[in-house]
């Protein structure tokens, strides 16, 4: 039986709205177009477990009327004061039931003396669910202001915390794997900034180092040394097996050519009981040959398919309007380039989810200055899908939020923070195994 539900801010909004809608100078208008909402979450795919899906529209309406209807559940909910924000209960109960299929949307919004009908949108409902923490770096646009401050967001809800520690930009900024090692890269004491062309500060590190992080001996171990010459190198994951590493490397670092310095990615088989590196050595992109550089790698949970973020020149494009996310297809090295994905501002910082259904990135697309985490479903035909923006209690919240929320990284449960203590310690104590 199909369950109907309709919602109100309050008894006053109700009678409000029933007032306009009775108007008789109110006028009904269908537009060929869909309603003009922030955040975009016109035409998305979804888990199951996605907190409310709460937008404004951006038009003005005095009144606004959504209306979700599924094949288990209709809902419609009113609001006068243009925010769209469902009630959590009865959300996650819709979710619920219309696992694993289509919710057709229908807007209407009462602008001026007009009632302006909007082109219904769908929302998928996938039965793959997300990794239910989503952890960010809370980070000021210039990064030099301060370290960041690690958050913790639950995605099912609107509940977060901070996480201990601080990483400023000369330290280590950890990469979670599943398995015995976590691996990172950190810059020499000689790194610095530079000044782009652009007039953006570009992070860089002359002959940066890789390290593991044991975490079943809790011991630091760098694995540069068993790598050939003095290069810069950076962004390195580990496969699933812990059979192969993968890792951006270009030269040293000269200030004076910043827009022809590149990262190529290469791939090199891996002793996960010694820790080192050893023959034979893969060139999966080389940055010299093509023009352009690879940062930022995210492997998939089965080892199938590698994202990247491909810029111009550097070692951190986040001011890069072009930098675009990449997926490399491993067992035959075909390129995707994602461009249902991608869009006009910078896209990068990608991580795999722990079921390789989904996996969340940063873009700073809208206002081109604030990093923001958007989540895309890859189905199992492999295609992705269009991307939505983690959703907020107050949906106006992106507008004054002043921080980048930098560095995405999906958990599935509640981190241990004492992983980020051990971490830090010996990084500050230099306690570091050759």
């Amino acid at each position: 039986m199909m369950k109907c539900f309709c919602f109100y801010i309050s008894w006053l909004s109700c009678l409000f709205f029933l007032f306009g809608a009775c108007r008789p100078f109110a006028e009904e208008r269908e537009a060929d177009s869909l309603p003009p909402i922030y955040p975009d979450y016109c035409n998305v795919t979804i888990p199951p477990n996605i907190a409310p899906l709460n937008f404004l529209m951006r038009d003005d309406a005095e009144q606004v009327e959504v209306k979700l209807k599924g094949k288990k559940i209709e809902y419609t909910y009113i609001s006068n004061n243009g925010k769209v924000q469902f009630p959590q209960t009865d959300w996650q109960e819709m979710l619920e039931r219309e696992q694993g299929a289509t919710i057709q949307v229908t807007v209407r919004a009462l602008i001026g003396n007009e009632w302006v009908v909007y082109r219904p949108f769908k929302w998928e409902i996938t039965y793959d669910t997300l990794d239910a923490y989503l952890l960010y770096n809370s980070i000021s646009p210039d990064q030099l202001s301060d370290g960041g401050q690690w958050r913790e967001r639950h995605i099912e809800t609107f509940q977060e915390r901070k996480l201990p520690g601080k990483y400023r930009f000369k330290e280590a900024k950890p990469y979670f794997s599943p398995g015995r090692y976590i691996a990172f890269a950190t810059c020499s004491p000689d790194a610095g900034l530079s000044i782009s062309s652009d007039d953006f500060w570009v992070l860089y590190g002359k002959n940066s180092s890789l390290y593991l992080f044991d975490k079943t001996q809790k011991e630091l171990r760098e694995v540069s040394d068993s790598l050939a010459g003095k290069m810069t190198r950076a962004y390195p994951v580990l496969s699933p097996d812990g059979k192969w590493l993968y890792y951006c490397e270009a030269p040293s670092f000269d200030p004076d050519s910043l827009n022809d310095w590149r990262f190529s990615l290469y791939r090199t088989a891996f002793n996960p009981r010694t820790g080192r590196c050893e023959s034979p050595m893969d060139t999966l992109y080389e940055a010299k040959a093509k023009g352009h550089t690879v940062t930022y790698l995210s492997l998939s949970p089965d080892g199938h398919d590698l994202l990247y973020t491909l810029s111009s020149y550097g070692m951190s494009p986040d001011w890069q309007q072009e930098a675009d996310l990449q997926r490399m297809i491993l067992p035959g090295q075909e390129i995707d380039s994602l461009q249902v994905v991608n869009s006009d501002a910078f896209d990068g910082q990608p991580f795999w989810a722990s079921d390789g259904r989904w996996f969340v990135f940063n873009s700073k697309r809208g206002d081109k200055l604030y990093g923001k985490p958007y989540f895309c479903y890859v189905d199992s035909a492999g295609v992705a899908h269009k991307p939505f923006l983690l959703p907020q209690r107050d949906p106006a919240w992106y507008d004054y939020m002043l921080r980048s929320m930098d560095s995405p990284i999906l958990v599935t449960q509640p981190v241990d923070t004492g992983i980020f203590a051990v971490l830090e310690q010996q990084l500050n104590n230099e306690n570091i195994k050759p």
